[in-house]
């Protein structure tokens, strides 16, 4: 005859003493099995404040100056600081996002990197830091790799991109920018990246309308106008959008409001600057116009020879709410050339796009790296790095402490992520493409939880391979994790499986003990009162 027990605890670990004064027989050769558990699990979470949002960045350790410390904030305006299973992708999304935005275009080491994270099959957390170059569209002369990467349109691609002879005609009216388009088949950079164009040869011409270039980046949404009939596309169809015309014409501009809703058309740019050289002379004192991205705002300069650094053409008092780029969305680059061959050619046109960006699969020959091109050595910028260029790219999740200055690991952060080291990066490989993963599944993210019940004190037949051999394990109990802040576990057995004890004499049980672990063999976090129902037979 079965004998039955029902042991309970208050122990947040999950471990039951039991101390029974009675005392309970057991035959020789006795089993055990369980019939039924109840317990309160706490969902796996992470409360961000000044203390647990906190890590540290570098994108060249060889700098001193590179080194940040940054902080994980909500990018997406849903004023979140609580993260559990809920909204554990959120919480990777902000990380990543906090990186990008504070890559520095203007710092060397940072231009062209980008930062994904996610998580894999095994439920593990993966940071990824990646490094690309700019893909100059003049200068790859394999043209069925290049025709995979940007999409052309009525232009003529060489040294100089310029419409084709037989699409001489001016951009249309209304703002309507005609049907002759090159653009990037690849997402814009999220992280440090810029869009160029330089003015290689822009004639003056009686009418501005048959005369220069628009450049701009638009959204996912629109892209469809590019590929169809372009005789729609117009500059309100961009998030922001540069128009240069004629030499003696203000350089016109399109952006989005305060409110993130694009202007009505374009814009004379609110500095009144003109065009500087636009064609004779030498051309890398050409006129450059560029869009950057700034910290998650896109903003567009004009870089001339008497202006080296640059000069910011969207500067206003709503700058900072102006274009800024959705991280939930992909934006491209597109040049549309307004005026005929003999008067408008363009080059160092190009774009740093997102290295994680997916191109398409049907071109092997496009595995094959993408050259630089020419880089524009009269200007301070914009010149990104070549694309050979690594560095020893490193994330720590530590914090300085502001009363010791003494650096700390982020512990909350790195449990919750599943990480056991705080530095990402120690053995200083050097790199321009890292994938750090998690040495343990992230709870928050995993579709099903394991529970080991354990019966101590008695030679249970039962092993473990995590363990490495006998653990007495009662039984495993696999439970769906649902998106709630505390996981209760029922579990009832209709048909229990009994564990052989192999007691060769009788027994006379009082005290012995119980633990609920994970799949790890690791403690649990309870509420509450745990059960436990034991069968011996």
């Amino acid at each position: 005859m079965a004998k039955l027990m029902r042991v309970t605890t208050e122990d947040t670990t999950g471990r039951f003493d039991v101390n029974m004064s009675d005392g309970m027989v057991l035959e020789p050769n006795s089993s055990v099995a369980l019939q039924s558990a109840n317990f309160t699990r706490e969902t796996a979470s992470v409360s961000l404040n000044t203390e647990t949002d906190t890590f540290r960045i570098t994108t060249d350790t060889s700098d001193a100056d590179n080194l940040r410390q940054l902080q994980i904030t909500d990018q997406f305006a849903h004023g979140t600081t609580f993260y559990d299973n809920r909204n554990f992708v959120q919480l990777l999304e902000n990380f990543a996002h906090s990186i990008n935005v504070a890559m520095d275009i203007q710092l060397a080491a940072d231009v062209g990197v980008q930062a994904v994270i996610e998580t894999n099959k095994d439920s593990k957390v993966e940071i990824k830091l990646k490094r690309t170059h700019l893909l100059n569209w003049n200068a790859d002369a394999a043209a069925n790799i290049m025709d995979h990467a940007v999409f052309f349109k009525n232009v003529t691609r060489g040294v100089t991109l310029q419409k084709t002879t037989s699409n001489a005609n001016p951009k249309f009216a209304d703002g309507r920018l005609g049907n002759a388009i090159a653009a990037d088949k690849s997402a814009f950079g999220r992280g440090a990246a810029l869009a160029r164009v330089r003015c290689f040869s822009i004639q003056d011409a009686t009418d501005a309308t048959k005369n220069g270039f628009f450049m701009g980046l638009i959204e996912e949404s629109k892209r469809p106008l590019i590929f169809g009939d372009t005789s729609a596309l117009s500059t309100s169809d961009f998030l922001c959008g540069i128009q240069v015309g004629n030499s003696d014409t203000t350089i016109q501009i399109q952006t989005t409001n305060e409110f993130g809703q694009a202007e009505a058309g374009l814009v004379d740019n609110n500095q009144s600057y003109t065009p500087a050289l636009m064609t004779g002379g030498a051309t890398n004192d050409h006129d450059v116009f560029t869009i950057e991205n700034h910290g998650g705002v896109a903003k567009m300069f004009q870089y001339t020879a008497t202006v080296p650094a640059g000069r910011q053409l969207n500067n206003n008092f709503f700058d900072q709410k102006q274009n800024v780029l959705d991280p939930t969305t992909n934006y491209y680059f597109v040049v549309c050339l307004l005026g005929p061959s003999a008067t408008t050619k363009v080059d160092q046109c190009g774009a740093i796009n997102d290295p994680f960006f997916t191109r398409p699969s049907s071109v092997s020959s496009f595995t094959a790296p993408l050259p630089v091109g020419n880089l524009l050595t009269n200007f301070v910028f914009p010149n990104p790095p070549a694309p050979t260029f690594e560095t020893v790219m490193k994330i720590t999740l530590q914090r300085e402490n502001p009363l010791t200055s003494e650096l700390e690991d982020n512990k909350q952060l790195m449990e919750f992520l599943g990480f056991t080291n705080s530095d990402l990066n120690s053995d200083n490989i050097k790199s321009g493409s890292y994938n750090f993963v998690a040495q343990n599944a992230s709870r928050a993210s995993i579709s099903s939880e394991t529970f080991l019940i354990q019966l101590l004190g008695l030679p249970l037949e039962s092993y473990d391979s995590v363990g490495g051999g006998r653990e007495s394990t009662l039984y495993t109990i696999v439970h769906d994790a649902t998106q709630t802040l505390f996981q209760e576990i029922n579990f009832n057995s209709d048909y229990p499986i009994y564990i052989q004890i192999k007691n060769r004499n009788q027994i006379q049980l009082r005290n012995f003990k119980c633990r609920i672990l994970d799949s790890n063999l690791q403690p649990l976090t309870l509420q509450g009162r745990s059960q436990l129902t034991l069968l011996f037979n």
